[in-house]
């Protein structure tokens, strides 16, 4: 059965439901589907600047900020880790986090608590 956690925005889907190439590889359990809107902050020890983000696949965009794009701002400070991750339930709440972030007031917020 499928059916949401207690926590809310997580579905819980049975490993047998899903299907897989090869019948011997199906396997008994559960995994999480994330349905909530993460807001994040990546941190280049490299260059020593953070990056605050939106998303609703975290390990997506991760593994993007730090493989798979050719362009752009975070390619010329690689590698990141991640420092801090916000989960909320509606995409307005998270885009205004993330632009509460990137604010004077949240950059102020983000070198205190992470400096």
């Amino acid at each position: 059965r499928t059916g949401v956690s207690a926590r809310g925005g997580l579905t819980q889907v049975p490993l047998s439901l899903q299907k897989a190439p090869n019948p011997d590889s199906y396997r008994e359990g559960v995994f999480f589907i994330m349905e909530e809107h993460v807001v994040y902050i990546l941190y280049s020890k490299k260059s020593d600047v953070f990056y605050k983000g939106y998303t609703t696949d975290l390990i997506q965009r991760f593994k993007s900020h730090n493989e798979l794009a050719t362009k752009g701002y975070t390619i010329r400070h690689r590698p990141w880790k991640i420092v801090h991750v916000e989960f909320y339930n509606s995409e307005r709440e998270a885009k205004q986090r993330e632009n509460f972030l990137k604010s004077g007031a949240g950059r102020n917020w983000i070198r205190t608590k992470f400096k």
